[in-house]
């Protein structure tokens, strides 16, 4: 049996080690892409979370990477929670809208009590009555009171504070909505990135998030229904689901 010779063992172990050199390569190649990507990705998810949240001073994702938590104040030292958010999917006419939206921390329904009559409504958190006179006060439980002096005479409106409850998941409140990623058509469904169209889920309950023909608050982009249903029954569908697993989450932490 003839043995191997060196003209035979040396192409082979020069190309053993140029495929070993060429898969260190691509696998430090694509873990240092893959940092770059997670590193972008989450600067962009904090400038999302930043114009949702303008008072915003931390932010973290839960442990199942379900939703993100955002703080005023430092989570580590016991900042408050002002607020949810987590990204929502809804299929556009020109494919998937990628979007982040985001939830107070707190339902707040105001009632009014007018001779002998409450009309109740849900508010945002820095509601103020639209009279030009009017006090308030606040009760330690989070209720605030006005004391309001118009041309309907005197009367009280009432707002109070509850936290997010499954139960009562239409009073929940948006803060806004940030689309991330979308190929609508440009003049028409493109226009879901418009001020006029998205400045109409800040501050809506979710019970009034569908389109004014289906009996809710927002007006669609004339010639572009798809796209705007789109929008509202994507965020409408995530924010329900999403509602699920905050409260739970809020229970453990309270717990």
């Amino acid at each position: 049996m003839t043995g191997i010779s060196k003209d035979e063992i040396v192409p082979v172990l020069f190309l053993t080690i140029v495929v070993c050199v060429a898969v260190i390569a691509l696998t430090i190649t694509n873990s240092i892409t893959k940092d770059l990507i997670e590193e972008q990705k989450e600067i962009e998810i904090k400038e999302n979370l930043e114009k949702l949240f303008p008072e915003m001073d931390d932010f973290e994702e839960d442990d199942d990477e379900e939703f993100y938590i955002v703080y005023q104040g430092n989570n580590l030292t016991n900042g408050t929670v002002i607020g949810f958010a987590f990204t929502v999917e809804g299929e556009g006419y020109g494919g998937t809208i990628e979007m982040l939206a985001g939830i107070e921390a707190y339902s707040y329904l105001a009632t009014e009590r007018i001779g002998g009559q409450e009309f109740s409504y849900t508010v945002t958190p820095d509601f103020e009555p639209a009279a030009d006179n009017w006090t308030e006060s606040e009760f330690p439980n989070g209720t605030k009171v006005f004391e309001v002096d118009d041309n309907n005479g005197s009367y009280k409106i009432f707002v109070e504070r509850s936290p997010l409850n499954e139960t009562e998941i239409d009073m929940v409140t948006l803060r806004g909505l940030r689309i991330v990623f979308h190929a609508e058509t440009p003049g028409l469904g493109a226009k879901i990135t418009d001020d006029d169209f998205l400045n109409q889920f800040k501050g809506i309950a979710l019970g009034d998030l569908s389109l004014t023909a289906d009996g809710g608050e927002v007006d669609a982009i004339s010639g572009a229904t798809i796209s705007s249903e789109a929008v509202t029954d994507g965020v409408y569908d995530t924010v329900k689901s999403k509602v699920k697993k905050i409260s739970k989450w809020l229970e453990e932490v309270d717990a």
